[in-house]
């Protein structure tokens, strides 16, 4: 089971709270409905994947720039040695 802190994790508790409201007619909440919840639900699913999806294109760009700091940390150390 997803962590309640993470994303994943309250688009999980978000869906069974939406699943509770559809179920039992008699559980209110003042300004939130299952549809508006649904309708946050989609909209942060999207924002998700769209994170997700940038953070595949960062991969190459972080392991290059790990390289090249790790040269540039040994060739400091060879500096001061």
């Amino acid at each position: 089971m997803a962590n309640k802190n993470t994303p994943e994790g309250i688009i999980a508790d978000a869906t069974n709270i939406i699943e509770l409201m559809n179920a039992n007619a008699d559980f209110k909440m003042k300004d939130v409905t299952a549809a508006s919840m649904k309708t946050d639900v989609t909209s942060a699913t999207t924002v998700i994947q769209q994170i997700n999806s940038l953070d595949l294109q960062l991969t190459p760009l972080r392991n290059n720039r790990d390289e090249l700091l790790t040269k540039l940390s040994e060739n400091c150390a060879r500096a001061r040695a």
